[in-house]
């Protein structure tokens, strides 16, 4: 069964994960990257500890609309990205299953490149909360592959029926849900790379 906890009292499961190595798996977006049997790029996760499986169908229709600014302050919407593959990942900077799925990010937009996507696939990082300036520093040392945006309200998450952190969810080209993940997941893993390719 994936992590699920509730937001306002979310712990990682894995509470031996030290600051030490929270800092070293944040900075593992920027480290170097393996070849599977496919030859697509694969980041190396710390002892394998990312959850490698499918994603979970949506069947709830089509993605409520996500109200949303980014680091500038400006709105930002889903539709701007209808005809394109969209993963939206809610997260915090305090919840260490966020931090610890965070480089795999890297990884799949690493496989997508390599392959030719890039601008087939949109990851949209959604901040639960936090003050622009957590976020930014916490991107200094993590920077993430896409686009992010803040929920200052804290709303979005319930508004997309999921109470735990990270939550994140598929929406295909005509702008329905299709995949969702509660918990941390290894984005990277040939699991999740197949079921997006399906999507194109």
């Amino acid at each position: 069964m994936p992590h699920r906890a509730p937001v306002g009292r979310l712990l990682s499961r894995r509470r031996w994960l030290s600051g030490g190595l929270a800092a070293g798996l944040a900075l593992g977006a920027g480290r170097a990257l393996a070849q599977d049997g496919e030859g697509d790029a694969l980041a190396l996760a710390p002892d394998d500890v990312l959850p490698r499986q499918p994603l979970s169908p949506w069947t709830g229709g089509a993605a409520p609309a996500l109200e949303a600014t980014d680091l500038a302050g400006a709105p930002r919407t889903l539709a701007e990205w209808r005809g394109r593959i969209v993963v939206v990942n809610f997260w915090a900077t305090w919840c260490a299953p966020c931090r610890l799925e965070m480089p795999s990010f890297a990884a799949l937009a690493a496989r997508w490149a390599a392959n030719g996507l890039t601008g087939e696939l949109v990851l949209v990082s959604v901040n639960h909360g936090e003050m622009p300036a957590r976020v930014q520093q916490f991107l200094r040392h993590t920077p993430w592959p896409g686009q992010v945006w803040l929920d200052r309200s804290r709303t979005q998450l319930a508004r997309w029926q999921s109470d735990a952190l990270p939550s994140s969810f598929v929406v295909d080209r005509a702008g329905q849900r299709r995949w969702m993940h509660r918990g941390e997941l290894d984005w990277g893993s040939a699991f999740v790379h197949n079921q997006l390719r399906a999507l194109l």
